[in-house]
């Protein structure tokens, strides 16, 4: 034992020499470039430093493992090996572990001279994340177990190729091969722990292979004894065993998991089946939908025909009036109020919103084509663009009534089950009473006091509930039932028109393989996180945000860990990735609120005017004289702000900061109030 020691040291000795040369070299060049490189971690600067760290212990392991068992073949000391008075086995576990122990006094050595600490890898691979975070420990033992795991490999590779260079070339691919023989059972263990032992117990399962691996073909290739191809064989085909059994357990006990869930979501009361959201169908005689095609036919036929006059209507712009020059004016005028095919237009948008109900002809779920809410978009500017054209010509009363119109265009969306529906319906809306200012800051001479008491009306009818959130908890809940559609839908987004037909077919035959079986375990966790922050964004949604606003920070607070550390909590990214852009509707759903109820108070404040012949000095004043209840600031719970100011008034919400930014709106400066201010 003693010799074959010996004989090992003597054939590493000089590997170890120029090793700790080469450390010795590392600690004098941070002494001369201290901007470059440095030890340890914890200074400033540095930028190789890191990468010094982990490149010497890889280095250390790959010319260990490598030259250890090559120098027998390169060297032909094969034979006194193997006359020696010990077992073939007893020669491998000296040779194996022998320069195990050299690499770990060369890490050793790196670290005392270096005066690098543990906590050195937890900085460079999680930051500073604090002495006493019981985090600090996992990237240590990581990345020993790593390198236990390449050496490992490395000791493999060395005993199939028989060559120090290939060997390393190769270790990569071998370490790749071990991660597909238990690739299954990875994918499993992923879904179910903790991202710190997902890696630790699966390079322990390579280490492990990896180690077995090498005796065996040590003891076929080198001392002549059993079978290795048919060894390697059977050791392959039991990790594939062992590893898709891991993987059927996790599938199991997700599904299991995932059924309570759905079973205590479904017992609360929430919906969770797509045909429970979707709304019915709605004979045509009753269906505001037909009309409105017709609308839509008829627009898109003057939208050639006078483009030039209409093109400073833009989709998703806020139609500015006021830089229309008298002349546009003029053209404008003739072309909206007096055209017989304009006329013919409105005549059907004001049937269309006399309609009981409306429900257009649209196979609803994720991903769903709505092609009518451009066009409807489309009619709620130009009706507000007849509001201020009548304004112009002093026809107050039927702008108001024009107005009106515009404002129940956006009802005609509130029962369609997709949130992008439903802030369609809040641009509408906001068209509608923006439209409104050229009614207010002008000096009707009429009394329009039962005309504001029917917009006023109007807005007590709207429900301004936005968040859909129980449909699309449905349409998804219902999409992740089958993960290869899942998995269909995603890609089916991500490629879009782009691809042949015979790619969509391999897709789709690649992702039932993929999602239906070996991503299931990952899918399913997705399937459980996305329904219990679903439900508890739904319970959150349906009292008022003032009382809420703090349980909701909580939420998103949790979501954002779920992100930014996804690890923590499960691997929920597809979940993590698509509720923040959900969860933001709440908060539109809550300035949608804010700017009705502004609006509403404006339009009191200008009856009690027509009244009185002043603004009130307090808001109060309104109630019960003009409106039997004053709403409240939905941020804050509070009365909305409210002053005079000139001839005119400001009332406002302070926003979703909850900073009075004297009803200033400008996202640049962070003002956030939501106001209505009337200049006479």
């Amino acid at each position: 034992m003693k010799t074959l020691i010996w004989k090992e040291w003597r054939e590493q000795r000089l590997f170890f020499f120029l090793s700790v040369g080469f450390i010795v070299f590392c600690d004098v060049a941070s002494l001369i470039w201290p901007r470059v490189i440095h030890f340890p971690l914890g200074r400033p600067g540095g930028s190789y430093s890191g990468l010094v760290l982990i490149l010497l212990p890889l280095i250390f392991s790959l010319g260990l493992s490598t030259h250890s068992f090559t120098s027998d073949f390169i060297k032909k000391t094969l034979d006194f090996n193997l006359s020696s008075p010990v077992s073939s086995a007893r020669i491998f576990w000296v040779k194996f572990l022998f320069n195990l122990a050299l690499l770990f006094v060369l890490i050793l050595i790196t670290q005392l001279i270096l005066r690098i600490s543990a906590y050195d890898y937890t900085i460079l691979f999680l930051g500073d994340v604090g002495h006493g975070s019981p985090e600090r420990f996992f990237p240590v033992i990581i990345f020993f177990v790593f390198i236990l795991t390449l050496y490992s490999a490395a000791c493999f590779s060395s005993l199939l190729l028989k060559n120090a260079i290939t060997a390393i070339i190769c270790t990569p691919f071998l370490i790749i091969f071990g991660c597909i023989l238990f690739g299954a059972a990875l994918i499993g263990l992923y879904s179910v722990v903790r991202i710190e032992y997902f890696w630790i117990v699966g390079l322990f399962l390579l280490l492990i292979l990896f180690i077995y691996f090498s005796f065996f073909s040590w003891q076929k290739a080198v001392a002549k004894e059993g079978s290795f191809g048919k060894i390697t064989a059977i050791v392959s085909i039991a990790a594939i065993c062992f590893s898709f059994i891991v993987h059927g357990i996790c599938i199991f006990a997700g599904e299991r998991e995932l059924k309570q869930v759905v079973a205590q979501a479904e017992k609360v009361g929430f919906k969770l089946q797509p045909e429970q959201v979707i709304p019915p169908q709605i004979p045509d005689k009753e269906n505001a939908a037909i009309v409105y095609q017709e609308a839509f036919a008829l627009a898109d036929k003057l939208k050639k025909e006078h483009g030039n006059e209409l093109q400073f209507i833009v989709p998703g712009r806020k139609i500015q009036f006021e830089e229309l020059s008298p002349q546009q004016k003029k053209v404008l005028t003739r072309i909206i109020l007096n055209d017989s095919e304009f006329i013919k237009l409105y005549g059907l948008i004001e049937k269309a919103v006399n309609f009981p109900s409306c429900r257009f002809d649209v196979k609803y779920g994720l991903g769903t084509s709505l092609p009518h809410l451009s066009k409807i978009r489309y009619l709620a500017n130009l009706e507000a663009l007849r509001v201020y054209l009548f304004s112009e010509e002093k026809e107050y009363k039927r702008a108001i009534e024009s107005a009106q119109t515009g404002l129940r265009l956006g009802d005609s969306l509130a029962d369609e089950p997709t949130i992008i529906s439903q802030l369609v319906r809040k641009t509408i809306d906001e068209t509608a009473m923006n439209s409104f200012q050229s009614i207010f800051n002008s000096y009707p001479d009429k009394n329009l006091i039962d005309d504001y008491r029917k917009v006023i009306s109007e807005i007590d009818k709207k429900d301004k509930k936005l968040a859909r959130f129980e449909a699309e908890l449905a349409f998804f809940n219902s999409l992740l039932k089958t993960q290869s559609n899942f998995l269909n839908f995603v890609s089916g987004i991500r490629y879009g028109q782009t691809e042949y037909f015979g790619q969509k077919i391999r897709r789709k035959i690649f992702n039932k393989i993929f999602g239906g079986y070996l991503v299931k375990p990952l899918l399913e966790q997705n399937h459980i996180f996305y329904i219990q922050k679903m439900t508890a964004l739904i319970a959150l949604s349906n009292s008022p945000f003032f009382l809420q606003k703090e349980k909701f920070r909580e939420w998103d607070q949790d979501l954002m860990v779920n992100i930014v550390a996804w690890s923590k909590r499960g691997k929920c990214m597809i979940s993590a990735m698509l509720l923040p852009a959900i969860s933001s509707i709440l908060e539109q759903q809550v300035k949608y609120t804010a700017t009705l109820d502004s609006f509403k108070l404006a339009l009191a404040l200008k009856i009690y005017k027509q009244k009185h012949g002043y603004y009130p000095d307090k808001i109060a004043i309104l109630s019960p004289e003009v409106i039997p209840e004053l709403p409240l600031d939905p941020f804050t719970g509070k009365e909305y702000i409210y002053r005079k100011e000139g001839r005119g008034f400001i009332v406002y919400s302070i926003g979703l900061n909850e900073k009075d930014d004297n009803g200033v709106y400008d996202p640049k400066q962070k003002y956030d109030d939501i106001a209505w201010k009337v200049l006479n």
